[in-house]
């Protein structure tokens, strides 16, 4: 197996937690600094309109651009994100085959950035493009072969996982929710992760969404941001304020800052866009 293949695959193998997400994605090619990947969209990976979820676009971009990033550095290294962003230009549909181009920019310090192209791998359209910044905590002997960093999980998951998350109030287009954090909601450095932040602006900026438009109304992300601005740890108690910033006609904006309990300090500042579909 090619060097830097080998590297992909053995970074992807200490994310015992994604380890049925990793498994059904297939490595193309790695090489320093560049590596594609192909996944074949199943019902776990889409929402209700049959459709890749914006949480498995954020999975694939968290995961697979760390992955990518950890052919410029050795095994020692670990990372946190500092930004995250995706924009969706095109929906995938069930059954359909994506391909995910990820390239790695070559660091001249402690910050690593890696974009994404997300494509349908039979007409090439992009889908989704994405990028992520990290910041490098740690490193054993400099810049060389691996890594270890933050990482996201797939919509089986979030499934599993956000039924924890409690609604503290709703009014006037603005609504607050409470999360402690456990174990899967954190990353290998115990604290929340990138993908898990992401998520959460993704879930609950639509469901405040919600409250602002007739039940039969859909909503399509076209941008989601996340910036992050401080860590929290397991066990922390983490409170979102979500606010509907406007509910126009055809297209809404929501933002959400989430916010550590006790100290009030802003964890992570996100925005969500997204069109309004109304069904028949």
């Amino acid at each position: 197996m090619p060097h830097f293949h080998q590297i992909v695959t053995n970074a992807l193998k200490k994310l015992k937690y994604a380890k049925s997400f990793t498994d059904q994605v297939k490595i193309v090619t790695a090489q320093k600094g560049v590596a594609q990947f192909e996944l074949r969209l199943e019902k776990e990976h889409c929402d209700l309109q049959g459709t890749m979820h914006n949480g498995t676009a954020f999975t694939l971009i968290d995961l697979y651009t760390w992955a990518t990033a950890c052919t410029l550095y050795d095994e020692g290294t670990s990372f946190t994100s500092l930004n995250i962003e995706a924009r969706f230009l095109a929906p995938a549909a069930l059954g359909s085959e994506i391909f995910i181009d990820s390239r790695a920019a070559d660091p001249g310090g402690r910050t690593a950035f890696v974009e994404m192209d997300i494509l349908d791998k039979t007409t090439q359209q992009i889908l989704v493009q994405g990028t992520h910044t990290m910041f490098m905590l740690s490193s054993r002997d400099g810049r060389k072969s691996g890594g270890v960093a933050c990482h996201s999980r797939t919509k089986s998951w979030i499934a599993s996982r956000f039924f924890r998350v409690k609604l503290i109030s709703c009014k006037d287009q603005v609504a607050q929710f409470e999360l402690q954090l456990e174990k899967p909601h954190c990353n290998l450095n115990n604290s929340l992760h990138g993908g898990m932040a992401t998520v959460l602006i993704d879930l609950y900026t639509c469901a405040l969404l919600k409250t602002a438009y007739e039940k039969n109304v859909l909503f399509s992300t076209t941008e989601l941001k996340a910036r992050f601005l401080g860590a929290a740890k397991l066990g922390d108690t983490i409170l979102m304020e979500a606010r509907i910033t406007r509910a126009g006609r055809t297209v809404a904006f929501a933002e959400m800052d989430i916010l550590d309990k006790t100290t009030k300090k802003i964890l992570v500042q996100g925005t969500q866009t997204a069109l309004v579909v109304p069904q028949e």
